[in-house]
């Protein structure tokens, strides 16, 4: 074993947990044995006879631990690549709590934790590892180095350290979701409902959300903590997809699960309009697979084979003609030809679909299926007729508006959709509502109480910086009237502006007038939002070069479109 074999691991963990995830995506470390030894196998291509968890653990061991002290400076800071070295210890970290939750406590105690962690680092004795004493905040730099590189990446990190003896140790114990234990649940659940095609991650995690009293309590208090919603949802739909897998076995599987990849694609919505012809077109958008690079992709598709190309990390560009209100009623199911294991990309049949705009370019007019909408975005629901009494109920109970000339109908009159312009949440109050859609009331409801957004100024995209100079509104979307703002320097690793009382809804601006990366956090509460800021002056940005040119598909036309270009 050497340091190699510890980076090793570590790209691997960032390739898996980022690779073909959408930017602005929660990113949750949750890892277990199961998938240890699938990144083992499938990343590293390590034998099947060596014991994944033992590499892994050994890798950490003899990077971290000297004369049987642990030396967490080894993997401090970023590698040549620009990526942090500490991922693999982190996920260790994660590891120790997950085994903890296994035995089904309600709490995890720190030490219990940290005889479990140092089990997993070959150490014994009870109590904190030599060389992580309380206070230090030794592996707490560890964390705060991913968050904010997260941050920098466009991505929204979730860890976070809690109060009293869980100070630090809540980091670990933040990432960790479903148990061993719980999976087997699910796969009984499965088994009781019939639940034997493959569905979507919205759809299953709402079938599942409707069986919550037939559930565990630790299930039951994930379902409802609304934080995770997104990511449980994918935690529960690879669980199905593992089930599928295995043939919907009629017994619940009392072992780990052989992981294996998702056959199957999904594709969303990406909607275009014309402006001055007033026509609005959906076209089938396709979902890249978390985990890994897929290349050479075709889909058989009205009656042509078509190549999918990748468009922005996590999706990849849309294809074919406009989809009609048949697609939206039935969903398709499309062959994949290609070197991977992939059979079907699925289009499901959906009573409604939810439409977020462009998150790189706002102003472009283009929506898609990229994500729920963030505190004070504005959206547009794509949905059955019938849904339009529970819609009007949310619209009464001032927990959703939308424009007075908002309702619109995609198809003609005569046809079973409508598409509502311009909404967007107002209320938090969701709880005493009961819509006969309870899917769409999970769609909708809102997931955070804070959200802090950028607006304005000169903003170079492909760079993920403003000018500066040029610097951007700040606007807190959130249910509090007040809340309590901070800006750190990054580079200088402290506080530099504070704001107290700060009304939201209202822009502000933070007149930093300096270069820089900085840190931008709100808080009321105990709620908390948080975000990146880049500041570059002109002799710091990289001059743009048109690398490549993007073609189109118009029908069975094809017509230049755009340059893309990278910076």
């Amino acid at each position: 074993m050497n340091i190699h074999n510890y980076l090793s691991w570590n790209e691997s963990l960032i390739s898996y947990f980022l690779t073909g995830i959408p930017q602005g995506s929660k990113i949750y470390l949750t890892i277990d044995e199961d998938l240890i030894d699938f990144i083992g196998k499938n990343f590293l291509h390590l034998d099947h006879d060596i014991n994944t968890l033992d590499h892994f653990r050994c890798s950490v061991i003899d990077t971290i631990i000297e004369d049987e002290k642990v030396n967490l400076k080894n993997i401090q800071g970023l590698n040549p690549q620009g990526k942090p070295k500490c991922l693999a210890f982190l996920s260790l970290s994660v590891l120790a709590a997950f085994q903890m939750s296994e035995d089904d406590q309600e709490e995890i105690s720190e030490k219990d934790y940290f005889t479990r962690l140092k089990s997993l680092l070959g150490l014994s004795g009870e109590g904190r590892p030599n060389g992580m004493r309380f206070g230090s905040q030794s592996e707490e730099i560890l964390w705060l180095e991913w968050n904010r590189w997260l941050l920098k990446q466009g991505f929204q990190p979730t860890a976070y350290k809690g109060t009293g003896p869980q100070k630090f140790i809540k980091y670990p114990i933040s990432q960790t979701l479903l148990r061993q234990v719980d999976k087997h649940k699910l796969q009984d659940l499965f088994i009781k409902k019939g639940w034997k095609t493959s569905l979507d991650a919205e759809t299953l995690y709402t079938k599942v959300y409707q069986e919550i009293f037939t559930l565990s309590k630790h299930l039951q208090q994930l379902l409802k903590d609304r934080k995770r919603t997104e990511l449980l949802a994918e935690a529960i739909y690879d669980v199905h997809q593992q089930w599928l897998a295995e043939g919907c076995p009629s017994t619940t599987i009392k072992r780990i699960i052989n992981r294996n990849w998702c056959k199957n694609l999904f594709a969303g919505i990406y909607r275009t309009e014309d402006l001055f012809l007033g026509e609005v077109k959906y076209y089938l958008y396709p979902k890249q697979q978390r985990g890994r690079e897929l290349d050479f992709l075709q889909i058989n598709y009205q009656n042509n084979k078509q190549e999918l190309r990748k468009d922005r990390q996590g999706w990849f560009l849309p294809i074919g003609n406009p989809i009609n209100n048949e697609h939206l009623d039935n969903g398709l199911r499309l062959t994949i030809t290609s070197e991977y294991e992939l059979e079907k990309l699925i289009f499901p049949a959906r009573d409604f679909w939810i439409l977020v705009p462009d998150p790189d370019e706002p102003e472009s007019g283009i929506y898609a299926s990229w994500g729920t909408p963030e505190l004070g975005q504005q959206f547009i629901i794509v949905c059955k007729k019938d849904l339009l009494s529970d819609l009007e109920l949310l619209q009464n109970e001032q927990l959703l508006k939308w424009e007075d000339d908002g309702l619109f109908y995609p198809f003609g009159e005569d046809y079973n959709w409508i598409e509502i312009f311009g909404c967007q949440i107002l209320s938090q109050a969701w709880e005493a509502i009961f819509p006969q859609n309870l899917e769409l009331k999970n769609a909708l409801q809102p997931r955070t109480k804070l959200s802090i957004s950028l607006q304005n100024g000169l903003c170079i995209r492909h760079q993920k910086c403003w000018l500066n100079g040029y610097e951007p509104n700040v606007i807190v979307y959130g249910f509090y009237p007040k809340v309590n703002v901070e800006v750190f320097d990054l580079q200088e690793g402290k506080a530099i502006k504070q704001i107290e009382s700060q009304s939201t809804n209202e822009t502000f601006s933070l007149n930093l007038n300096k270069s820089g990366n900085y840190l931008i956090k709100a808080s009321s509460h105990e709620e908390f939002a948080e975000t990146f800021l880049s500041l570059k002056d002109w002799d710091e940005l990289e001059v743009s070069t048109i690398n490549n040119t993007q073609i189109e598909q118009v029908g069975n036309n094809y017509s230049l479109d755009k340059f893309i270009t990278y910076y």
